[in-house]
This record gives C-alpha cells, structure tokens and sequence, in this order.
C-alpha cells in the first residue's frame, strides 16, 4: 500500500475518532448542562413553593394575631367561656355579637377562607366564607381529634391537614387546612383559621413540568398540584433529604423544608421534558460530528497530495544516489518545493547524512594511515630503549674496568628506571610496585644532589596494593624537584604520605621549595579544569608536549582510571614554603577495558 493511501486510511480514522469524541463530547456537556439547569430549576422551584406556603400560613396566623389583639373580643370569649346557667342571655348574645362582627371584617376576608371561634360549651360563631356556607347548629368538642394536640401547645399555633370542612352542613363541603390555637384562660375557646386545599394547587411555578405536593411535621400531606401523583410516596423522603436531587422511577425530585411552620414541599419533574431535550442534543451531536468528518476529510485529501509530491521526488534523487554523488547539492526545484518546515527538514537531515557519510569514508582512510604510522611508532620506541639499555651496559662496563662502582650503580639504578617507565604490557601498578620503583629514582637523585636531598615515606600497609598509574608518584616528585627548588641551595625534603579514609585512598606529597606563583597556580587550575571537560564530557584527545607533561599528565591518567571519583587537588603551603599535592581515589578499582586507554 502506498505511502499517500496510507496516509488518508490513518487521517481518516483519526477523523472518525475525532468526530466521535467531538459529538460524545458535545453531547455530554449540553446534557450535563441541562440536567444541571434543570436540577437548579427544581430547587428554586421547590424553594418557592415553600416560600409561597409559608406566605399563606403567614396570613393565617396574621389573622389570628389581629382576632386576638382586639380586648373586646376576649372580653367577649370569656363571657362565653362562663356557665350558661349563672349567666344572662342577654349578656351571651351581646358577646357573640361582638365576636362575630369582629372576625367577618376585610383584612381577614382577604387573608383566608373562615375563621371560626369555638369552645367546649358548645359555642361556635364563624365567618362569612365565600361559598356562604351554612354552620353547623351544634357539635362535640370531645369528637374533635386536634383539640388536646392544641392544648398542649399552651397557646401555640398548630397546623392540621387537609379534610372536608367540618363546620358548614353542606354534603360537597370543600377540603380545608387549618392553623388551630387555644386560647389562653379558663375555658376561653379555639380560634381557627381556614384555607382552602385547592388554593395550594394554584400556586404560581415557573414550567408546568414540575409537580409539587405540601407536608406538615413530615408526615401529612396538606396539599398538592393537580396532577401529582402517589404524594404519600414521597413521605420517607423528607426527613434526611432537604436540598438533595434524588431520582425516582425515572422522575427527578428534590425535597425543601421551612423551620417557621415545620412545612415541607416535594417538587417532582417528569422525565419528558428532558427526554425530548436529550433527542434534540443527540442530533446537534450527530450532525456536529459528521461535519466535521467531512471537513477533515476534504483537508487530509488536500493536504496529502501536497505533501507527498516532494516526497515522492525526495524518494527518486536518494534511489539515484551512489558513492559519486554523495557530495553533490540537491536541485534548486526540489528546495522550492519543501519549504515547508519538517520536510525541509527531513532534506537537510539527508544531506547532512550524504556529507557525514562522505567525510566517514575520507576519516577511514585517514584512519587507516595513522594506523599504519601508529605501528611504525611502537616498533620504533621499541628499538629506541633497547639502544639505550647497549649503551648503558657499554658505560657501566667502562665502570668495572675502570673499578668504579658508582657509575655502575647509577646505571643499574638507571636501566631498571627505563624498564620500569617505557613497558608498554602495564600502565597500572601496585603502589607498592611504585614505590620499589621511587628507590631507584630516589638513589639516582641522591647521586646528584647528595645529602642536600631527603625523602620521608609513611605509607600505610592498608593501601600498599592499589592500583595507580605506573609512575604517578614520580612524575610528582620530580616536578617538585625540578621547579619547587631550582637554584635553590637549601635543604630540600620530600614527604610521601599514604593512608586509607572510608575505602578511599589519600596520597599526598610535600615539598618544602618555593612554591607556585599565584598566576601559575590559576593557570594549572585552569588546565586540569580543561582537560577534566575533555576527557569526562566531551570524551576528545588531549595532546601534551614533551617536557610540559609533569603533573598534567598525572592527573589525566589518574582521571582516565579514576574518572569521576578522583580528586585531585595541588595547593601551596599555608606558609607559601613548598607545593602539597593531594590525590583523593577509591581503594578498590575496576581495570576492566582500561588496560587498553
């Protein structure tokens, strides 16, 4: 299959994908919107029916305050509280007057539907209702179920649910609820005030969606919409869900509560509303979706042919690339044609390639060279010293002839010095090899300088058999020797101090010569700090000349073998009387593959 077909069957799918995740998406934030604009709707809603019940309770009890202010009127309940048999009629009849003109007057025609004054004498006086209703002649107080409820509230207002209207004598009397208070006294009587149950039903909500039901004490339904259904149902729920959007038999619901009147409202929405809203999302998704496959797909279709037209002439210059033409541009035409960021990076890549690859095969041949030259040079360094070991045999022959027998050990001492420097089979040596070797130069030294020359060794035996680079010690030595006391004619001491901190190592070596100059010292800083760079990061070759190698060239041996665990440190005394170089290594090293550095 072609590279461009491949292209689109990827980008397509990529289109179908994304035109899935897009309409799932959009989908699933319009719904979650709208179940959360309408849950937001179904608690203010709920909120408001408790507020508009709570307004109409208010009325009530507005209109039972205002009954009761009036001192005439309880003047007149406690005439009618008395034996009738110890009073005057006249006096009775002249106290339901005064009671009934007082509770048929427009404040409380307006506020509620009957307010009815009774007490257990059988005394019962009423409003005039707006169904002008007749009262009922006589009754039992003893039969009411609510009286001894009010009494117990000592003058508190109580609530009672709905029922027919038990004081008019009409068969289709209308369903009531009533605020109940006893009033306080010796046999003063009940004041009731009554509203009726179908008002509840008319209550202004904002969508007809929403289906409401009203509870006293959490347990009585007093009222509810027209068309709410099996609102006992939802008594279990008022108790511990105040606040809360439940859902039930495919119906949300939430439950709002008033601690003024201990009412509660469930306000119930039909799931058919949100159905038919969640169709009309499900298609805006689907046709969001399919568009923005077909764009997407109109744009992989444009955009692939462009793209693989350079391509495909990218593919025709590499298939007729060989070795003659690995140095050559590439056509002007081809660079105008890929301008376009990644493939224009992808040809630079490719004739960087062609010239890396080029320059690969001239380094080759250079390498092969060198090589051939590497090998002339180390059969050449092996006849350099084994023309100097016939000359010192010749010398040290000359000594015995002429019975002299410091010069044949000064050559002895001397040829064991060049067998020990120049073999090429081992760069890394015990420190206790080195130290056999530093007697030798030692001796050598003590030759030429005599007793103004001292060493002081303290090596412990702990460290006598790490590994070093073969002639570290020396090389240090002789540096303090050559430029710590250059003409110097004091008494020069060395000191080669070993011992063992934490499985690391720490050699030190002191002079007492003139020490390093400031500039000289930042200098020598400076250079290992160059070569450190070199050979741990950037891993280049260093090149030393000869006569300059001194300790530069110990620390870049000892850091090859060492690497970052060396610590190489060269200071001046605090007296400025001599150089201290501090060498801090691990005690126990792998060799493996180093042998060969």
């Amino acid at each position: 299959m072609r590279f461009r077909k491949k292209m689109i069957m990827a980008y397509a799918l990529v289109a179908i994908v994304s035109g899935i995740i897009t309409g799932v998406t959009v989908f699933w934030l319009s719904y979650s919107h709208e179940v959360k604009i309408e849950k937001k709707n179904l608690s203010v809603a709920a909120d408001q029916l408790v507020d508009q019940m709570d307004g109409k309770l208010a009325l009530m009890d507005a209109s039972m305050n205002y009954v009761l202010s009036n001192m005439d009127m309880l003047n007149a309940m406690e005439i009618l509280g008395r034996d009738k048999t110890t009073e005057n009629d006249s006096l009775m009849v002249t106290a339901k007057a005064i009671i009934g003109k007082n509770i048929n007057t427009d404040f409380i025609q307006r506020n509620c539907y009957r307010i009815v004054y009774f007490n257990r004498n059988g005394n019962l006086i009423g409003s005039v209702s707006t169904q002008n209703s007749r009262l009922v002649e006589s009754f039992n107080a003893n039969e009411i179920s609510y009286l001894p409820l009010a009494d117990e509230e000592h003058g508190h207002s109580i609530l009672v649910c709905s029922r027919k209207d038990p004081w008019v004598t009409n068969a289709d009397a209308p369903k009531v609820y009533s605020m109940v208070k006893a009033i306080q006294g010796s046999n003063m009587g009940y004041l009731e005030v009554e509203n009726l149950v179908s008002d509840i039903s008319d209550f202004s909500i904002s969508t007809n969606r929403i289906q409401y039901a009203v509870y006293i004490n959490n347990r009585d339904c007093i009222g509810k919409s027209r068309n709410m259904q099996a609102a006992a149902d939802y008594i279990p729920f008022l108790t511990n869900n105040v606040g809360k959007i439940i859902q039930k038999e495919g119906n949300w619901f939430t439950v709002s509560h008033s601690n003024k009147y201990n009412i509660s409202v469930v306000a119930v929405e039909n799931d058919d509303g949100t159905v038919t809203e969640i169709k009309k999302i499900i298609g805006m998704s689907a046709l969001l979706g399919s568009m923005i496959f077909v764009i997407e797909m109109i744009l992989v279709l444009f955009w692939s042919n462009i793209l693989t037209k350079p391509i495909r002439r990218l593919i025709t210059i590499i298939d007729h690339t060989d070795l003659q033409t690995l140095n050559h541009e590439l056509p002007v035409s081809i660079h105008r044609e890929i301008e376009r960021d990644e493939l224009q990076q992808l040809m630079d890549s490719y004739q960087m390639m062609t010239k890396r690859l080029h320059d690969a095969i001239l380094k080759e041949q250079k390498a092969s060279m060198l090589q051939l030259q590497s090998l002339y040079d180390s059969l050449q360094a092996q006849v350099n010293p084994h023309f100097i070991y016939n000359v010192l045999n010749i010398i040290s022959a000359r000594g015995v002839m002429d019975d002299d027998e410091t010069i044949c050990e000064i050559c002895g001492s001397l040829a064991s010095i060049l067998r020990y420097s120049t073999g090429t089979q081992r760069r890394y040596v015990t420190l206790d090899e080195e130290l056999t070797y530093m007697d030798n130069y030692y001796y050598l030294l003590r030759a030429r300088f005599g007793e103004k020359l001292h060493f002081h060794f303290s090596i412990d035996d702990s460290i006598r058999k790490v590994v070093i680079p073969k002639t570290l010690v020396q090389q240090i030595v002789e540096n303090s020797v050559v430029h710590g006391f250059q003409d110097s004619t004091s008494f020069m001491e060395i000191d080669i101090c070993g011992k063992l901190e934490k499985d690391r190592c720490i050699l030190q070596i002191c002079d007492n010569g003139s020490g390093i100059e400031k500039e000289e010292l930042k200098e020598i800083h400076l250079r290992l700090k160059e070569i450190r760079t070199k050979l741990l990061k950037e891993h280049e070759n260093i090149q030393l000349e000869i006569g300059g190698m001194g300790l530069v060239n110990a620390f870049a041996r000892c850091l090859l073998l060492y690497e970052k665990d060396l610590k190489f440190d060269i200071n001046n005394r605090e007296d400025c009387s001599g150089v201290v170089t501090r060498i801090c290594f691990p005690a126990s090293v792998d060799k493996g593959g180093r042998e060969d550095v």
